[in-house]
């Protein structure tokens, strides 16, 4: 079963090919640009060619007919491109001259046109194309109209004189006049696509031999393609070092902050839950253990592992901020104490005149207060200045 499903697809399935029928466009397409071109192009240079003798009325002729030539070309090109799967580059020099202020550098690109062998091999296309597109066309019509005819004899069979089909000695009626020609069409279609893929071909050959660079400007092309490849390479390979190199920077420094919180949040509540102390420090164990490229939420999870973004912090039971330097002032001339902490912590009192006075008083500030701002900060050391009387350190 899977042998005669693979031999009805190689037999039928560049019927219904996509490529099969942009080629059968073109062939009939062709057949109608080949004739307009024709008539576009040839005529104005023909009829150039006798006025010579009057130069600049023969040049004013001949330039409709070379900007024609090239336009028709570029569209030939065009539609070997999308119909006949043929990239082609241009292999005509750019038409206008560099000095376009200059009487001579016009003339000379005019004369360059004409000493330019692409212009010519284009001619000799627009000559070529309009005999053979009228027989690309036919072959093409007609290896596709005997099998399409045969398998439609039952639509149009009624029809007929007599509801029969006369061919010569042989008269096809009833049915019979329905299911031989059924059967040939079936056997004629697959050669359709054939015929009009060989066709195909012949026509890239024809647009690749007159209508494609050669030589030099083939080399330019081909050079120009490789560092247009490179160039792409290059860029693709550069992009991926910054995204590798700014998910490496930005997951290691997240991965840091996150880490520090954890451990700072385990070191709050060590005194007073040892478990969920404990239960913070394994958290933060397997964090760090985690795969980096896992710890930036926009960087990609490795291969055959789903990404999971990592868990945001849990903040403090009873909302306590986590560990910073605490200041306080007070004008009362009372010095403030700071908060209880769960670790011990040398304080120092510091003195701070108030406005307009510019000088600190000598000594640490006393109970009765000369409107002194007190700043309470961490000390390296104890003996910077005495603890705070709640008797925390």
């Amino acid at each position: 079963m899977t042998t005669s499903g693979n031999l009805l697809t190689r037999a039928y399935g560049p019927v219904v090919s996509g490529r099969t029928w942009r080629a059968t466009a073109n062939t009939f397409l062709e057949l109608w640009v080949a004739w307009f071109a024709a008539s576009a192009v040839l005529v104005p240079l023909v009829v150039a060619i006798p006025l010579v003798i009057i130069l600049p009325v023969a040049v004013l002729m001949a330039i409709p007919g070379l900007v024609g030539n090239r336009i028709a070309a570029a569209f030939d090109r065009y539609r070997a491109d999308v119909l006949l799967d043929l990239p082609l580059a241009s292999p005509f020099p750019p038409l206008l001259p560099d000095d376009r202020r200059s009487a001579m550098a016009w003339w000379r690109r005019f004369v360059a046109e004409l000493r330019d062998p692409a212009l010519w091999r284009a001619l000799a296309y627009r000559v070529l194309s309009v005999i053979t597109s009228a027989v690309f066309a036919a072959v093409v019509a007609v290896v596709w109209c005997i099998p399409l005819t045969a398998l439609t004899a039952p639509l149009w069979l009624g029809a007929m004189p007599n509801d029969r089909i006369d061919l010569g000695p042989v008269h096809l009626s009833g049915a019979s006049g329905v299911l031989l020609p059924v059967l040939l069409g079936l056997i004629l279609i697959p050669i359709a696509p054939v015929v009009t893929r060989g066709v195909a071909d012949a026509q890239r050959g024809l647009a690749r031999t007159f209508l494609g660079p050669r030589g030099e400007r083939v080399l330019t092309e081909r050079i120009t393609q490789v560092e247009t490849s490179r160039a792409r390479v290059v860029d693709a390979a550069e992009a991926e070092r910054r995204r590798i190199e700014r998910d490496l920077h930005d997951g290691a420094q997240q991965r840091l902050v996150a880490l520090a919180m954890q451990l700072g949040m385990a070191k709050e509540k060590m005194g007073d839950d040892p478990d969920a102390a404990s239960a913070l420090v394994d958290e933060a164990h397997a964090e760090a253990k985690r795969p980096g490229g896992a710890a930036r939420p926009g960087a990609r999870a490795p291969p055959g592992r789903p990404h999971r973004p990592r868990p945001r912090p849990r903040p403090l039971s009873g909302g306590r901020p986590l560990p910073c330097p605490w200041r306080s002032a007070s004008t009362s001339g009372t010095a403030p104490t700071p908060p209880p902490r769960a670790s011990p912590t040398s304080w120092c009192a510091r003195p701070w005149p108030t406005w307009p006075s510019t000088a600190a008083p000598a000594g640490p500030p006393s109970a009765s207060g000369d409107g002194a701002i007190v700043s309470w900060s961490r000390c390296p050391t104890t003996a910077a200045g005495a603890p705070p009387s709640s008797g925390r350190g």
